[in-house]
């Protein structure tokens, strides 16, 4: 059956096809273009309603396809200078218009969308623009965005009764047409008829007739059908419109196809194509040739039947128009069934696959005859699924109306489906075949909830919502309302443009959404007028709706809101089905709305939670940073190379140290007070495997007996008075890092009996714990006497010394290491003052010699402290003046004519090095090893240093 969509074109002009050849038109043809361009759009919008039909009527209406592409290129430039936005807008819809002439539908589309988004353009080029859009998407069988777009244009527009309004009508009748509601389109196109009568535009009024008889002949009002068809020709006669004629040809054509008079649809058919051929009009060929194929399927002419349904596909393939995909496979199908041919088949499947591509959840005009067809084809191959396929084609056939090529088509389903009983010897009745039972009302109701349950945002459910209301009920526009805290609010409008509350029926609205949230009523109003109950409940009487259904969304007899829908161009008659089906909907949407509301509560606290958890987590990170930052500040602070020491007894200490500090053994570290016994256990730690763990310590001269054990052991709460909370000893505090025990030898005989049961046993028990607790760590200990000679004094266990004296290092004092003097002083006045403190070479130079001359009983950190001393009270400056007592009484003493140490104001620090040893070997009469005692340096070292300096003996004054 030929699909009714190509007859419900929205274009109501010719459409212009085969080759242009507007690419070479002469630059004088655009500007006299442009000229005339300017000059029409100027007229258009000086008027008080401005003429946007009009104008693109002008330019558009029996437009010669040569003259196309020169008029593209000329709105093309306009729109490169054109400032005014309106005007711009006005210049798209025009290029939009030609394009979808054209049929080059994607870029009519996208040029007619970015019109209809534009909310700075008026609402009447904007709906305009969406209205002729909704066509294009439904000739590509694209009806969900046809039904979106035809609803946008009607929720844009006024009821202003021009050309605009009565086009936007025609296109929400072409897609409640393609949704099969039938009677609701019919009222649209009547609408479109009389406004169109009214303004007086004939070329729409006879488009009206035309496609209101399309519609009239579904529902099976023959004779209106045929009146409409007969007044449509009349008034194209009556105007010597010929292309109008031609256009109304084809529906009429194929009107009487249906009706099994094949030979008066042919004729009508060879007519409309005669006129096309003598306009140059090829566009529309494709319809006749399906429409003449479909006779000649009656006739049972299978080469005629393949000669036009081949034409017919080949030029819809050509021009897009998938709507008459199905048909042409379908024609195809049963020529070639007819000659016996296997490819039939093909065609048949193709077919039913694009029918159930374009509308899955319904039956589209057509499907039922490729069903019958291919059962018929497949009888004698496939006898189980033939009858599949002609039991879906009877149910179908069942509900359509009695035009006599659908009641021929049933009879031959059913003695089909009743000879094939007979054969395989099955009883049966005549309520075999019975009316198709419509769909099930749960399904329907659980695909919806699916669909809407399957959404993850509260606007994008009750968008959802509205939209499947509308699509059910056929209505235009509508929104919901949420109630909470006797406050109400649009949560969402589909529809409605600008300001509700300025719509003309604002107050009835209102009254209606107060009606249903106080009383929990449901109002179903197809047709307002024809209602006396709902002008008794709603005070006042609408201006413009004439149809309205609002629903209460309830929760355990709470209201949370409330639907909303109706229409202000039609009456909306439902069938009880589809009431109930809208009624149980709503119940569901009413359990979806409140468990999303309580779903976005818990979406809000959890982002809320994450945003608190990611501020956590960047502080943690910012504190992991900073650990790092003091971790990398520690290992390098304390990296044994940074120690200060270039002499022959501190290069050996640390070729010591590197080669203990990959080891777990335990440490001894011997060395005079001040020496830097702590630095040096830092050191080790730092630069080994433990350097991420804790580095402790404790100075166990420092901490009575009595105390020692909590702070080595910890405590647990309870274990004696004043013990409130449980608290870790440095044992726990130190695992899996290193503990350093400063003095250990002053620790008590009962404390070392504790430690070595740790050393052994690698656990410990907090004080007034009964579980032992595993520990991992490395004990470095240090003492400033020999613990051997401890030992030998029994203030020392045998067996512990053994145990913490695995490995040793014995630090140098700093008499024995005079030449790093220098190298400290600099070092400690860079930590006083900075790196970069100027200091005044003669002073410098004298002070190294006083301080070089003097033994420094207290090692490195009594040079330490005596050189933050100058910077204090020198204010960052060395001078000898404020030298400790001490420190100057014991340089007096000195001879000064034999001290090596003289040293010369001009002289820089490598040179006084030099200048002293040049002095040891002069007082050394040349004897290096006299010289080298002299130094506090090994003998070893001096023949380096004399190299280093280019010092030879020869040279050398001696006394």
């Amino acid at each position: 059956m030929l699909d009714r969509l190509i007859l419900l074109d929205y274009n109501l002009n010719a459409l212009f096809a085969g080759p242009h050849n507007g690419a070479d038109m002469a630059k004088q043809k655009i500007t006299v273009i442009r000229s005339k361009l300017k000059k029409e759009i100027g007229i258009s919008l000086r008027k008080s309603l401005p003429d946007f039909y009009g104008f693109i009527m002008k330019f558009s209406k029996n437009i010669k396809d040569k003259d196309v592409e020169p008029l593209l290129k000329a709105v093309g430039e306009e729109l490169k200078i054109e400032k005014d936005v309106t005007r711009k807008g006005l210049l798209r819809m025009l290029v939009a218009w030609l394009l979808n002439e054209r049929m080059k539908f994607d870029d009519a589309i996208k040029e007619g969308l970015r019109v209809g988004k534009n909310g700075k353009l008026p609402n009447r080029l904007r709906a305009f623009a969406y209205g002729m859009v909704a066509s294009v998407y439904a000739r590509r069988y694209r009806i969900p965005e046809a039904e979106r777009c035809s609803k946008a244009a009607m929720g844009l527009s006024r009821e202003t009764e021009d050309e605009i309004f009565a086009l936007i009508l025609n296109t929400i009748g072409l897609v409640q047409f393609l949704k099969h509601r039938f009677a609701l389109a019919l009222e649209y196109f009547e609408n479109c008829r009389k406004v169109s009568e009214k303004i007086g535009n004939m070329t729409l009024t006879i488009k009206s007739y035309s496609n209101a008889a399309l519609c009239l002949s579904v529902l099976n009002i023959t004779d209106k059908t045929i009146e409409y068809y007969e007044k449509s020709i009349g008034l194209c006669e009556k105007l010597g419109d010929r292309l109008s004629l031609a256009n109304t040809l084809i529906p009429f054509g194929s009107f009487l196809c249906e009706q099994g008079e094949n030979e008066k649809s042919q004729e009508k058919m060879n007519l409309a194509h005669g006129i096309f051929k003598e306009m140059n009009v090829e566009a529309r060929f494709q319809e006749i040739f399906m429409v003449s194929a479909y006779n000649y399927i009656a006739l049972k002419k299978p080469d005629r039947i393949l000669e036009y349904a081949s034409k017919a596909l080949e030029m819809a393939e050509k021009s897009g128009q998938d709507a008459l995909f199905p048909q042409c496979n379908m024609a195809l199908g049963v020529g070639y069934a007819l000659e016996n041919d296997s490819r039939a088949e093909e065609y048949f499947r193709k077919c039913i696959s694009l029918y159930e591509r374009h509308f899955p959840d319904s039956d589209p005009l057509g499907i039922e005859f490729a069903y019958l067809e291919y059962g018929k084809f497949l009888l004698d191959s496939d006898e189980s699924e033939a009858a599949r396929l002609i039991w879906k084609a009877a149910n179908i056939l069942k509900k359509r109306g009695k035009a006599k090529r659908i009641l021929m088509a049933l009879d031959e389903a059913k003695d089909i489906i009743l000879n094939t009983l007979k054969e395989n010897h099955f009883l049966y009745d005549d309520r075999v075949i019975r009316p198709g039972q419509s769909a099930d009302k749960s399904s329907k109701i659980l695909e919806i909830s699916k669909a809407i349950t399957a959404e993850t945002e509260m606007q994008k459910v009750l968008e959802l919502v509205v939209d499947t209301a509308l699509e059910v009920s056929g209505a235009e526009r509508g929104f919901i309302v949420l109630a909470e805290n006797g406050e109400r609010s649009f949560a969402f409008l589909r529809n409605f443009f600008g300001d509700i509350s300025k719509e003309p029926d604002y107050g009835i609205i209102n009254d209606i959404i107060g009606k249903v949230l106080e009383n929990e009523d449901v109002i179903m109003e197809g047709n307002i007028n024809d209602s006396d109950e709902f002008l008794r409940t709603i005070p006042g009487r609408p201006e413009n709706i004439k149809a309205v259904f609002a629903f209460p969304l309830l929760i355990k007899q709470n209201v949370i809101g409330c639907v909303y829908i109706d229409s202000r161009f039609a009456v909306v008659r439902l069938s009880q089905e589809l009431k109930d089906l809208l009624i149980t909907l709503m119940e569901q949407v009413a359990i979806i709305i409140d468990k999303m509301k309580l779903f976005e509560e818990i979406r809000r606290l959890s982002r809320k939670l994450e945003q608190k958890v990611e501020k956590q987590g960047v502080e943690l990170e910012k504190t992991r940073l900073d650990l790092e930052k003091k971790q990398e500040l520690l290992e390098s602070r304390y990296q044994y190379k940074n120690i200060i020491g270039k002499s022959a007894k501190m290069q050996e200490l640390f070729l010591l140290i590197d080669k203990i500090t990959d080891s777990d053994l335990p440490v001894c570290i011997y060395g005079a007070s001040g020496t830097g016994k702590e630095l040096v256990a830092k050191a080790i730690h730092y630069n080994g495997p433990r350097k991420k763990k804790h580095f402790t310590a404790i100075n166990c001269a420092s901490i009575p007996e009595s105390l020692m054990e909590s702070e080595l052991f910890g405590y647990e709460k309870g274990a004696f008075t004043g013990a409130t909370e449980m608290r870790k000893g440095l044992f726990e505090i130190a695992d899996g890092g290193t503990l350093f025990l400063d003095e250990i030898g002053n620790m008590s005989p009962s404390m070392q009996q504790k430690m070595l049961r740790v050393i052994q046993e690698k656990e410990i028990r907090r004080i007034g714990g009964r579980n032992p607790i595993k520990i991992d760590i490395r004990i470095i200990s240090a003492s400033n006497r020999d613990l051997y000679d401890l030992v030998g004094e029994e203030k020392f266990r045998e067996d512990l010394y053994y145990r913490l004296n695995v490995l040793s290092l014995t630090l140098p004092t700093l008499m024995e290491r005079k030449e790093d003097i220098p190298l400290l002083v600099e070092h400690f006045r860079g930590q006083a003052t900075g790196p970069d403190r100027e200091t005044d070479a003669g002073e410098n130079a004298e002070l190294l010699r006083i301080l070089m001359n003097y033994d420094w009983p207290g090692n490195v950190r009594e040079l330490e402290n005596e050189i933050n001393r100058l910077v204090s009270l020198g204010k960052d400056k060395l001078s000898t003046r404020y030298l400790s007592p001490r420190i100057i009484k014991s340089d007096k003493v000195k001879d000064p004519e034999n001290d090596i140490f003289a040293a010369n104001a001009d002289l820089t620090l490598p040179e006084m090095e030099r200048q002293s040893i040049v002095n040891a070997l002069r007082n050394a009469g040349g004897n290096r090893s006299e010289a080298c005692r002299i130094l506090g340096i090994p003998r070893s070292s001096i023949d380096g240093k004399m190299k280093k300096f280019k010092i030879v003996l020869k040279d050398i004054q001696y006394d």
